[in-house]
């Protein structure tokens, strides 16, 4: 019985260290839209128990240090979802109406300071602050900022109302870059990762709304090829922005989407969200570069 129990030990201990071998100076970031995450009360999107799992068994899946979230309610609707995740911590930003900005990240990420870019906000009840954060894993260190853009949505049923969509959005764009400059030539930090859901993509010539930072050369889409999970047709309007400095660590090989359609029943996924969360992974044990 001794033996059985010192060979259970160390098959524990075995299995611990080489899960955390696989993680060892890896750092996994993304983007997920959590479609109306609600907190259970009066939601746009109902969900019971079982729809808040399963979004934690997706992230789980995922395995991210930090995931830049779109559409949260509040605080009690991530934490709904964070009941189920084990080794992380969430926070949401609460100045977005219905639809607010959040982050999950890993205890083993630092987050040394969190706030709100109202700059982004440029038409009130239209649109939304960014959320920027400063992290740091291992010898990694860098400055996030979490956004979601105006849509173009079904209720812009004139052409007015579209082409107004699409003005704010440009205007958005537009600030995000100014951003970017200012950050890059006041600053010492040099590696910028931008993440959200843009509601556009920056190879889309009928609108443009990106078009001043697809054609900054100090930072690239590295997402701007992927097409949606959900149909093949469409272009990917969540978004991984990174600056020439990060996109040196970005094991970009590593670009991946999840649809939840092809891990859960369609009854489950269909709780889950109308976007694919999309993440890459960096490299986290090199020396700081700036």
């Amino acid at each position: 019985m001794k033996k059985i129990i010192i060979l259970l030990i160390l098959l524990v201990s075995f299995t611990i260290i080489l899960e955390c071998k696989k993680h060892e100076g890896k750092l996994t970031i993304g983007t997920f839209n959590i479609e109306w995450l609600g907190d259970g009360t009066n939601d746009n999107k109902p969900r019971n128990e079982e729809g808040y799992k399963a979004i934690a068994e997706l992230i789980n899946e995922i395995e991210p240090d930090v995931l830049g979230l779109q559409e949260i309610e509040n605080q009690a609707a991530l934490d709904k979802v964070l009941n189920y995740l084990k080794g992380y911590k969430g926070k949401v930003l609460t100045s977005g109406g219905e639809q607010n900005l959040g982050v999950i990240y890993h205890k083993d990420v630092k987050i040394n300071s969190f706030s709100e870019y109202t700059q982004l906000a440029v038409e009130q009840k239209k649109t939304r602050s960014g959320i920027v954060l400063d992290c740091k894993k291992d010898n990694f260190d860098w400055k996030m900022m979490i956004v979601h853009l105006k849509s173009s949505s079904f209720f812009d049923k004139t052409k007015e109302k579209r082409e107004s969509s699409l003005e704010i959005r440009g205007r958005q764009g537009n600030i995000l870059n100014k951003w970017i400059d200012s950050v890059l030539k006041s600053s010492s930090e040099k590696d910028l990762i931008i993440v959200g859901d843009f509601n556009d993509n920056p190879n889309n010539s009928n609108s443009k709304t990106l078009q001043a930072i697809s054609n900054n050369k100090k930072v690239k889409f590295i997402t701007e090829n992927l097409t949606s999970c959900f149909n093949p047709k469409w272009k990917v309007i969540d978004n991984i922005l990174l600056s020439k400095s990060a996109l040196k660590r970005c094991k970009i090989e590593s670009l991946r989407m999840y649809n939840p359609k092809k891990i859960f029943s369609r009854n489950i996924s269909k709780n889950i969200s109308d976007h694919c969360p999309i993440v890459v992974d960096f490299e986290t044990l090199e020396a700081d570069n700036d």
